[in-house]
């Protein structure tokens, strides 16, 4: 198995000095190893919300993605994965994107295994039954069988992130964890998902008209997150205000100070005189 952190969106993206990778494992051993290294390497590589009770002084912290959907992501990995001998020389890959999480597994769904009966309670066709009968019974990777998709879903949903991506391609499946950090980048699957803020693209959609609605008269970047329902101004900003800046539907009462604390945004040819 692979793990790999990539300074950007795409694999040949580079970093801010030329770097392809800001992290870049080769991870073997026996399943417990890989497993245990494999989320070593995924919780030194996310970000934490560090979060202090103003009522007990308590810190909470929150990761990027919940460990539980990562766990099952890893777990389900090494368990189904093709140890076949026509696939020795394939590394199972862990890539870390700015926006997302991929898991690309050696090795498409098995037998007669299709995306439709993961979102079901029907018992499925095992690729490596001796394996998953042995993590049974020793426990702590796998506990009980077929729900490690339900987990992953209703872990991510709990955190207010999309759900799981699964595509069963022609030598790989791949789970796609989203962050949340750039839903103008999300691709066109989210926008079916019915757990997801009624789909990405009508709730984007919404909020665009909100906005230009709202804007024409000018108001402040808090104004208008708090007009759309959103209490955090730097995350609105960037998911909503500056694709419309960018967009040119939307512009600045102040171009040439974007920073200025008396800042307002303002519908395009609605510009007050």
């Amino acid at each position: 198995m692979a793990a790999i952190v990539i300074p950007g969106f795409e694999i040949a993206d580079l970093g801010d000095e030329g770097q392809r990778f800001d992290d870049n494992k080769r991870i073997e051993g026996n399943i417990s190893e890989m497993y245990e290294e494999t989320i070593a390497f995924l919780n030194r590589n996310m970000k934490v919300k560090v979060i202090i009770s103003n009522k007990t002084g308590l810190r909470t912290d929150i990761t990027q993605y919940p460990k539980d959907a990562l766990r099952e992501a890893i777990a389900n990995m090494i368990i189904h994965r093709d140890y076949s001998q026509f696939k020795t020389g394939a590394y199972s890959i862990v890539t870390v994107y700015k926006d997302r999480i991929e898991f690309r597994n050696v090795g498409n769904l098995y037998g007669s295994n299709t995306i439709e009966l993961l979102e079901t309670r029907k018992a499925m066709e095992v690729r490596n039954e001796t394996i998953v009968k042995l993590l049974e019974t020793l426990g702590g990777i796998i506990e009980n069988r077929h729900t490690g998709i339900f987990t992953m879903q209703k872990k991510m949903k709990e955190a207010n992130l999309p759900e799981p991506i699964f595509s069963n391609e022609r030598e790989d499946f791949v789970v796609t964890f989203y962050n949340g950090e750039y839903p103008e980048l999300y691709p066109k699957e989210l926008a079916q998902e019915k757990t997801y803020e009624k789909t990405y693209e009508k709730t984007y959609e919404n909020v665009e008209e909100k906005i230009l609605e709202f804007c024409m008269k000018a108001k402040s970047a808090k104004e208008i997150a708090e007009f759309c329902g959103y209490k955090g101004i730097d995350r609105f900003k960037r998911n909503y205000l500056k694709p419309l800046l960018k967009s040119g539907k939307v512009i600045m009462t102040i171009p040439d100070k974007p920073r200025s604390r008396n800042q307002k945004y303002i519908a395009n040819n609605n510009k007050e005189e």
